[in-house]
Formats: C-alpha cells, structure tokens, sequence
C-alpha cells in the first residue's frame, strides 16, 4: 500500500522559491528550485568564508566534510570517501572515461538515444579505444526493456553507460539486471544517474555491478548550476588511475614532490587541485534538506503527482511517451498530442505564456515538478493543455 505523502512538510523546503505564487516550476528535470537551506548555506558562506581568506581555511575543510557526508546519505552503499566533486555532470562522464584502464579491440554498449552529455564522450572514447559502439534501440513508446540491452553484452563488451533515468522520457533502467549481466563478464557499468538523484535514494546496494556513479548538482537534487559528483562505487574503481594529476593525486599540495610516490587510491586523488567549495557546500544542503523529510518521503510525494498527472492527462488528448509506470522514473512524465507534434508545441506555449516552466523536447512536452505540487496545481495546469 503506498503511504501518505507529507506535502506541507515538503513545501516548507522551497518556501523561497514559492513564495512568488505567479510561477510554477514544473521542470526540476532541467533545472529544479532551489531549496530553502540550499539558499542559506550559499549566503552563509559568501558571507562568512570568503571574506576571511585563509582564516578559518579549516573551518571550510570541516563544511566540505560535511557536505561529503550529507551526499552521502543520497545511496545506499556508499561513504563520503568515495565521492569526488566535480564542475558538473558531464565532466564527471568524462573524468570517469579517460580514467579507465587501457582496453584493446571489444564493444561497448549503450542505449542508441542518450543524453548528449552521455553519448559524445562514449563515441570518442570508442574511436580512441579501438571499441565497437553497440547502441540498443529504445521501444516505439519510448520505454526501455534493459533486457535487450543485456543481450548485446559478451565476452567481449568493456565498458557499459547507461543514463539510470533517461533525460526526454523518465524511463528507467534496470540497473540490477544490468549490473549483473556486467559483472558476468567483467565489463565497467558508469551510470549517469543525474535525473535520478534527489527524487529518490539510489539503492546501489542492490545494484551490485555498477563501478562509476556520476551526477550534478542542479535538476532533483535543487542545487545551483555549476557543479557534479563522481562516485567510486566498486572495490576495482577505487583502484583507478585519475586522467587529471595535481597536489591532491600523490598526497597533499602543501607536501614536497616526491615522483616515487603511487597515485592515492581513495576519490581525492581526482581532485587534481583546490575542489569547488562552495558548490559541495551547496549540494550538500541539498541532500541534508531532501535526506532530513526523508528520500522515501520525497518520492512517495512524486509518486501520487505523476499518479494525478498521468490520470488527468490521458484523460484528454495526451499520450504518454516513455514508461507508463509511475513508480519508475523521476517526477516527470513526457507527453505528446494525439494530434501531432504542432498541437504539442502549442501546449508548451501556452504553459510558459502563463509562467509555468517545462521543456519541449524531441519526444514530447515534459512535465517536471519536484515534490511540492498539490492536486489544485496539477488541475490548474493540466486544464490550460485540456483542449
């Protein structure tokens, strides 16, 4: 039985960015409000650490710690040691990338409609290798079936990266099953998990398989732009040598150069230098805010909204494009007119007309809210697209 979401407890986490009842955000898949304590935790220490210099440089230390910590609590089966900051999701795909190990001729395997932040580095990374790109089509409805993508693993598939939930559509990977079908064969499983984290935990306990986690800072998890996570899941990633080198990569910047040094074998080592402090400061009220009502809470929330989108939409001219599960996925849902594409894109000028945020993407219209819409809302919108 699905329990009783907490919805006045939730809201009370965005108070500031609601607080203008004139704009509805409905699009933490692309950029999502930012959070009360996220807010705070940014003037706090714009006001309080960057005036002092080098003053109270242990007392950022301290904050960055916590920060790891709070990320944390995002999985399950992870500690703050195996995380390393990064400028954003993509520079942790690519971070991730060029620091795997040399690997001669085999496959690797994808789905054939990834984000591009997941799909230009892999084709590169392939002709660099010496890789064949396996791309495993999605169905016609835009679900994915993470068996077919299982199929095209062999003996000879290195490297498989799949985005856990898909950026256009919120269908969702398997990442069991597939972690499974990876460690059969040895193959490297990186997950671009960004439009997963902060709707939901990341069970990764249960997703043994999975090597490289990577992510950012500014859709579910409500967290200004600029700023990414690279975490080290597997005992064999945390063995991986860093594709950046710096002070930070053979102990610490402050330490005379000593080239017989190995490469340290923990996330610090891929922080070449100085790690964006207040970024990590500012993920980490995030996931302390989320984390603090309970992830459980949060998507359960998420759950009865796409349960009231998905009923209200398919009840008049909308088809979903995507997994048709609510239970999968993050909190959007991507719809098409049944009349075409024109009729689509005239529903996504209507809603920005009238300040509601969403995004027209080539699948369809896509509707992202995080966990702060009442019903009264979804009726709201949804009946400005009825006709």
């Amino acid at each position: 039985m699905q329990k009783k979401s907490n919805l006045p407890e939730l809201k009370k986490l965005y108070s500031l960015s609601l607080a203008d009842e004139n704009k509805k955000f409905w699009n933490s898949a692309g950029i999502a409000p930012g959070l009360d304590q996220v807010i705070s935790a940014v003037k706090s220490y714009a006001t309080k650490e960057l005036q002092n210099g080098f003053f109270g440089f242990e007392s950022r230390l301290e904050s960055y710690q916590k920060s790891r910590e709070q990320l944390s609590q995002l999985f399950t089966g992870v500690c703050s040691t195996q995380i390393c900051p990064t400028l954003n999701c993509a520079s942790s795909i690519n971070l991730a990338a060029w620091s795997l190990p040399s690997m001669d001729q085999g496959n690797l395997v994808t789905w054939d409609n990834e984000y591009s932040s997941n799909a230009y580095v892999w084709h590169r990374f392939c002709k660099t290798r010496g890789l064949k790109h396996r791309a495993v089509k999605w169905e016609e409805d835009g679900s994915l079936k993470t068996e077919k993508l299982c199929e095209q693993i062999d003996q000879n598939t290195k490297v498989v990266t799949v985005s856990w939930v898909q950026s256009q559509t919120g269908a969702e990977t398997d990442l069991k099953m597939l972690g499974e079908a990876c460690k059969r064969v040895g193959a490297w499983l990186v997950v671009d998990a960004i439009q997963g984290i902060g709707a939901k935990t990341m069970d990764l306990e249960n997703m043994q398989g999975v090597d490289l986690v990577c992510t950012g800072s500014h859709k579910w998890l409500c967290a200004p732009l600029g700023a990414g996570l690279l975490v080290f899941v597997s005992e064999r990633s945390k063995k991986l040598k860093p594709f950046f080198e710096g002070g930070n990569t053979y102990g610490k910047p402050q330490e005379t150069m000593d080239l017989s040094l190995a490469a340290r074998e923990d996330a610090d080592a891929f922080s070449p230098g100085a790690v964006p402090f207040l970024m990590m400061v500012a993920m980490g009220a995030g996931a302390g805010a989320l984390t603090s009502v309970g992830l459980d809470s949060v998507w359960q929330q998420i759950i009865l909204q796409k349960t009231q989108m998905k009923e209200r939409l398919l009840a008049g001219p909308w088809k979903i494009y995507g997994s048709q599960i609510v239970e999968q996925g993050n909190g959007g849902l991507t719809i098409q007119h049944k009349s075409g594409r024109s009729a689509t894109e005239a529903a996504f000028e209507k809603l920005v007309s009238q300040n509601i945020n969403c995004s027209l993407k080539p699948s369809g219209l896509r509707l992202s809210p995080h966990a702060h819409v009442a019903k009264e809302e979804i009726d709201q919108v949804c009946g400005l697209i009825d006709s």
